[in-house]
């Protein structure tokens, strides 16, 4: 039940800093998403993009308090981290580990 309610406690969260983030930029997510994803676009088929897109492949573990075990261990947390490292760099392209971190989630809810 722990998990479960902590899941509902990070989809609460996510919807939290999404308004925040369309506040923010005056755009909603999908608009942003698809202006980022052309700028990397453009960028790979040697168009000229509207700016240089960023690109991070950060450690939560560097930048955040939390321990690279939460990764396996704590999968919420981590995800939190990966979100806030998102969130303070707004990078146009990232690394994409989050896919594996929702399995493992989905698979601990499954145990209980």
């Amino acid at each position: 039940m722990a998990i479960a309610n902590g899941v509902e406690l990070y989809q609460e969260e996510q919807k939290r800093i999404k308004a925040e983030i369309e506040r923010k930029h005056g755009k909603t997510t999908e608009q942003l998403y698809a202006e980022r994803e052309k700028r990397a676009r453009d960028t790979t088929e040697l168009r000229v993009p509207d700016r240089v897109p960023l690109s991070i492949n950060a450690d939560p573990a560097n930048y955040t308090n939390i321990q690279r075990s939460a990764a396996y261990y704590d999968p919420l947390a981590w995800k939190r981290a990966v979100r806030e490292v998102t969130v303070a760099f707004e990078p146009d392209m990232a690394n994409a580990g989050l896919c594996r971190l929702t399995m493992n989630i989905r698979s601990k809810r499954r145990n209980f």
